[in-house]
């Protein structure tokens, strides 16, 4: 599913070991204020896609648990045309980190 990949390249490129620092005091002031406005959007986006995430999977866990056997796979085609499977990489991310 793409929204667990994304996850994962999200959580792989924010925690990367090598610490890297960008000078940005050899850019023009413009360009600076403009690089670092889109890096703090950019670093929300992140954490925001992340969360976003999890409460999915705590969505779908709690939805799976209050209906019945074998409605829950119907629900997830006819609102999000989804199989189990996808729904099941939410709900692990989601167990994963004990939420």
């Amino acid at each position: 599913m793409a929204s667990t990949q994304l996850s994962s390249e999200l959580q792989e490129l924010s925690s990367t070991t090598e610490i890297v620092t960008f000078n940005y005091a050899e850019l023009d002031s413009e360009t600076r204020a403009a690089i670092q406005q889109n890096t703090t959007e950019i670093k929300s986006l992140m954490r925001r896609t992340s969360q976003d995430i999890i409460h999915i999977g705590q969505k779908l866990r709690a939805v799976k648990q209050q209906l019945e056997h074998g409605h829950f796979r119907k629900w997830l085609k006819a609102e999000f045309d989804w199989s189990v499977s996808a729904s099941t990489k939410f709900i692990q991310v989601r167990n994963s980190l004990n939420v």
